[in-house]
């Protein structure tokens, strides 16, 4: 899994910190509160990290969720048949590696 770290875009400060796989579409807009990143038939959203300046205990959840839709061409929320959530990139990685189809 290739890899590569943003150094612009909207929201950098959510994932500036992370390698994020390179073939993982970068889908952040800045009305949304977390960024996201789209990959096969998953979405996975972060939260701004801890250290950073603006973080407050609204942001006291996992970092990490993870979406997943029965197909690639779902986009809403709504839609999602799991969520779930983690602590670290790594484990996000692992979780979507172990369950493609």
């Amino acid at each position: 899994m290739e890899i590569m770290r943003y150094t612009k875009g909207e929201k950098i400060e959510f994932y500036r910190d992370l390698d994020i796989p390179k073939d993982w579409v970068n889908e952040t807009i800045e009305n949304n509160p977390m960024a996201s990143f789209k990959w096969s038939k998953y979405r996975i959203w972060i939260r701004i990290p801890q250290d950073h300046k603006d973080w407050n205990k609204e942001y006291d959840t996992p970092r990490f969720w993870v979406s997943v839709f029965e197909d690639e061409s779902q986009i809403w929320e709504e839609d999602a048949i799991q969520v779930e959530t983690f602590d670290s990139l790594e484990k996000v990685k692992l979780f979507i590696t172990k369950n493609q189809k």
